[in-house]
């Protein structure tokens, strides 16, 4: 090509290009031009660098929905422990990948119908699937976590459906069938003394009451007085070894409970004032066999004759890692005699969410592994492991950096799980952008209204502006979501604090502040 067609083809290239870039310019939406504020930065710094706050580590990142500006920033990539945090990115991919309305089934089950005598020959099969709420607890949600009647009003209902049925006896065993998860009751990094406690409780496919227990202790009139122990339900299921003596008021309440691992025995001492009565919630430790050992009973209080004992069936991982071993439920005891419906799953993650129920997270996560396991994936169905999977895999697709979290649990109650407060932020601005936004929303505590935030943020600024999921255990401290500033805008946030050695009140109130300066920025 002539020199002078080569000058001429590059400048017509050149112009072209610049032409390009100025229509793209031209139709780009504009970026709200937004100046930092110096004295806001000026004000948290001063708060996350005093007392008690300077001696921990923060992570803060705040941004701005309307326009991706940062608003605030502090170590926003580095990892922290999460705590509860960890239950936004369980739910969020609950939601995302079950939809709010997948439900779950619990059913009674055997090899066929009842005979011509109304009986069954073999056994009776109590089959849960993963319904965190065969409790009493109230629907819908309100301001707090409600409940009415007794514990076992499930199981009651299941039995008074065998008894219409026509069923009068039943010559096998009562099983309880939690094999739609692997059996692993506890979370990796959870502590030996998390598993005494009701936020501790075991995970099971078959959850009765939360996999909770009430243990009263009801002081004698004079000092000295034994207390009276009891546990509800299950009241016969474990041993209690009460050294609880009643003393002279003012001298106050002071009790202890311990169980070893794999004990059935409650162990109790301390004091109580005379004629008071005080109550802790404890954990089981096989709800599947409480379940079927409770169903039995309930049975024969109906007039139903059992030939059999009751027992549980479980998923041992070691067992279904071999292809062979599949849950055996549906296929075994395929006739159904008795059924009950789970509440839509967007009623669940309110309570989740709004309380921190650290049960129905785990339930949550398994239930991801079973139903909705990648289907590259080599993990066991209904396993920690298949959940998590399923959970990295949406996170990946809302285009999170997998290198900025780490989970282990679904509930947060581990203390080997990590996230960053960037990753936070990301999964947050995309569910705002969700077609369940609404339900998302919905499920987070609102600041001075319920849940675990119903007592704090409550200045005139914060109070119900705030949309916000709590963290805390030991040394820890979370808070990320939403928040409607003064100037209009809605922002996206997460703080999180490790290494603190602060009362939790105080941990939390350095937050609220940092929140209050944010929110009255015009």
């Amino acid at each position: 090509m002539p020199r002078r067609q080569l000058v001429f083809v590059t400048a017509l290239i050149l112009l072209l290009l610049a032409a390009s870039a100025a229509q793209k310019k031209k139709a780009a939406p504009a970026k709200a031009a937004k100046p930092e504020s110096p004295a806001l930065a000026t004000a948290i710094d001063k708060l996350l660098d005093d007392g008690g706050a300077a001696r921990a580590h923060w992570g803060v990142l705040v941004v701005d929905l309307q326009d991706g500006h940062v608003v605030y920033a502090r170590n926003e990539h580095r990892l922290f422990a999460p705590a509860s945090n960890t239950k936004l990115f369980t739910t969020a991919a609950a939601l995302e990948k079950l939809g709010p309305k997948f439900q779950e089934r619990t059913t009674v089950e055997a090899a066929g119908p009842p005979n011509a005598n109304g009986q069954i020959d073999g056994d009776l099969v109590l089959v849960g699937r993963g319904d965190p709420n065969l409790s009493p607890r109230v629907f819908p949600f309100q301001t707090r976590s409600e409940f009415s009647g007794a514990a076992t009003v499930a199981l009651d209902r299941l039995a008074d459906q065998l008894a219409a049925s026509g069923i009068h006896a039943v010559n096998g065993d009562v099983i309880g069938d939690d094999t739609y998860f692997v059996y692993e009751r506890y979370g990796e990094g959870w502590t030996v003394d998390d598993t005494l406690w009701s936020y501790g409780a075991p995970v099971s496919a078959l959850t009765i009451n939360d996999n909770n227990l009430a243990l009263t202790l009801e002081a004698g009139e004079n000092p000295g007085d034994a207390a009276i122990a009891h546990l509800d339900p299950f009241d016969s299921y474990f041993t209690i070894e009460n050294r609880v003596r009643s003393v002279a008021a003012p001298a106050g309440r002071r009790v202890f409970v311990n169980r070893e691992p794999g004990s059935r025995v409650f162990e109790v001492w301390g004091q109580i004032n005379v004629r008071g009565t005080i109550q802790e919630t404890l954990a089981m430790d096989d709800p599947a066999d409480l379940a079927a050992r409770y169903l039995r009973d309930a049975l024969i209080a109906r007039g139903i004759t059992v030939k059999g004992g009751a027992k549980a069936r479980h998923r041992r991982a070691v067992d279904a890692a071999s292809a062979a071993s599949a849950p055996a439920t549906s296929a075994e005891s395929p006739f159904v005699l008795a059924t009950l419906e789970s509440r839509p799953l967007a009623d669940d993650l309110k309570v989740i969410n709004k309380v921190s129920q650290n049960l129905h997270a785990e339930m949550t996560l398994r239930l991801l592994g079973r139903e909705r396991s990648t289907p590259d994936s080599s993990e066991i169905p209904g396993s920690v492991a298949a959940g998590l999977a399923a959970e990295k895999d949406f996170l990946r697709k809302a285009g999170l950096n997998t290198e900025e979290f780490a989970f282990f649990d679904g509930c947060g109650l581990s203390r080997a799980g990590l996230v960053a407060p960037a990753a936070t932020v990301r999964l947050l601005t995309y569910m705002d952008h969700s077609p369940n936004r609404e339900t998302w929303l919905d499920t987070l505590p609102e600041a001075a209204v319920d849940g675990s935030l119903n007592s704090r943020l409550k200045g005139s600024c914060t109070a119900s502006k705030i949309r916000a999921k709590t963290g805390t255990i030991r040394h820890v401290s979370a808070l990320s979501g939403y928040m409607d500033a003064s100037h209009g805008h809605r922002l996206v946030f997460s703080i999180m604090v490790n290494n603190h050695n602060m009362q939790t009140p105080g941990a939390t109130s350095v937050m609220d502040k940092v929140l209050e300066e944010i929110c009255r920025v015009e």
